[in-house]
């Protein structure tokens, strides 16, 4: 039987199961089109009708703290049309 295929595109995950996770490196490649969001706020990553209507933006969320890794990988070139924080003020 031949292995499954494998799909490494964020945007098929995201169509097929609602999300999609992405290991970050600060030399990888990975970058969106569209302005990535970063939020902290689970509630607001899940339920996403609050946004803005328009054109479709890329969403990553993080729990508290910007990781150092996370703000060596924004750091390491542009990695979508705009960057917008979007932080849990609590």
């Amino acid at each position: 039987m031949p292995p499954p295929e494998t799909c490494t595109c964020p945007w098929q995950h995201t169509r097929d199961f609602g999300a999609a996770c992405l290991r970050i490196t600060p030399d990888d490649d990975w970058h969106t089109d569209a302005p990535l969001w970063l939020i902290e706020n689970q509630a607001l990553f899940d339920r996403t009708d609050w946004l803005p209507p328009g054109p479709a933006v890329t969403l990553l969320y993080y729990n508290g703290q910007l990781s150092d890794l996370l703000v060596r990988w924004l750091a390491a070139r542009p990695r979508g049309s705009r960057l917008i924080h979007f932080p849990d003020y609590d």
